[in-house]
């Protein structure tokens, strides 16, 4: 049986804005987006009648799968994710066993990818924008204004990844991509307010990295390379 290892990728967008991206009209009540949600409410509750026909042939002992994380598990996102685990479970049929370590107990923000190619993790998240050299054409798709919002960056970048951007991403033996992710536009939050461009010159700006810290240093701000978990410490420090 094949056992690869997982890295989810985050495309950071590369753009700063004032208000968050969503796809579309779900509903102007909560009644309407619970109606228009409701598979995907279902499918993370557990509550589905059927996740799918696939059927589960291997016999052996359960495969524990190692997934790894930088965030604390009390977040939101680990949440979502410990979700999606207990489904993996149980859609292999009690085969696949996930051990899940958060809290930067096996890796930072920007050691993920390390962490899956040395065999440390079998799933973890990886960021393009955190190790920028090391990537080329991803990056066209965290310029400013490409996309009305992060789904739309999502199934782009699903569509192209087989052809354009799979080689650059999987060029280590082993690794596969598990998912394509892209945040929303970035909100930008500052100690003094911000009305127009004069008041960003000099303003030390928390970047990513890549595409992310050019934009910022074309509006005029100083670049300050860390990882966004950093960024309210770095603040109130000052830093």
């Amino acid at each position: 049986m094949y056992k690869g290892k997982f890295a989810s990728f985050g495309l950071v967008a590369a753009c700063l804005a004032i208000t968050p991206a969503f796809a579309g009209d779900i509903g102007t009540t909560k009644a309407d987006v619970n109606k228009n949600l409701s598979v995907v409410l279902k499918w993370v509750a557990g509550t589905l009648d059927s996740y799918g026909d696939a059927k589960v042939t291997y016999t052996g002992k359960p495969i524990t799968f190692k997934t790894t994380h930088h965030v604390p598990k009390v977040s939101g996102l680990a949440k979502s994710q410990l979700k999606g685990y207990a489904i993996l479970e149980k859609m292999s049929g009690g085969k696949i066993k996930v051990n899940d370590t958060w809290s930067k107990t096996v890796h930072g923000a920007k050691g993920g990818r390390k962490a899956v190619r040395t065999g440390l993790s079998d799933h973890a998240p990886c960021f393009s924008l955190y190790t920028a050299k090391d990537y080329n054409m991803v990056h066209g798709l965290g310029l400013p204004f490409m996309f009305r919002n992060a789904h739309e960056a999502v199934a782009t970048a699903e569509t192209l990844y087989p052809k354009y951007l799979k080689k650059e991403h999987e060029r280590f033996p082993g690794v596969k991509i598990a998912r394509v992710a892209h945040t929303s536009p970035y909100h930008l939050f500052t100690q003094r307010p911000v009305r127009n461009l004069a008041d960003i010159k000099g303003m030390k700006i928390r970047a990513g990295g890549g595409n992310h810290s050019k934009i910022i240093g074309a509006l005029g701000a100083t670049q300050v390379s860390m990882p966004l978990a950093s960024a309210y410490t770095a603040m109130q420090r000052g830093t």
